[in-house]
């Protein structure tokens, strides 16, 4: 059975159905959208964004914080932008995966500009983690 924390995360029932080999099929009609997998992928590295397609991550999150080097910031918030502004004609193809951004913190003094350029353009990201 789910733990009573993530219950309480959810706003109507989910029902939840084990089968002989114990895996679960859910159908929910609230908004929530469960995620059983979130890949960090750092917004500098065009090689390890190259990947993306073949992840198959329920989430991939373009990272500017932790994954990316300090005299790397800049160009992983521009290179963030760019791929969300050309998501329309893929230049990377996140298929069903959802895409979203980790900023840098509050406390770094870097985060008003990660978000000044990540919310700078007409596409946005799915989420922001912050």
């Amino acid at each position: 059975m789910l733990a009573p924390k993530f219950h309480r995360m959810i706003s109507k029932p989910l029902s939840v159905r084990f089968t002989k080999h114990f895996t679960t099929a859910t159908t929910t009609n609230s908004p929530y959208t469960p995620r059983r997998s979130l890949m960090y992928v750092p917004g500098n590295d065009d090689r390890k964004v190259s990947k993306i397609p073949k992840l198959g991550a329920d989430c991939v999150c373009l990272d500017c914080e932790d994954g990316v080097a300090l005299n790397m910031k800049e160009s992983a918030r521009n290179n963030i932008r760019d791929i969300l502004d050309i998501l329309d004609t893929k230049r990377v193809d996140f298929n069903s995966s959802e895409c979203s951004v980790r900023v840098n913190s509050v406390d770094s003094g870097m985060c008003e500009t990660d978000l000044e350029v990540v919310l700078g353009g007409e596409n946005l990201p799915s989420a922001l983690h912050l």
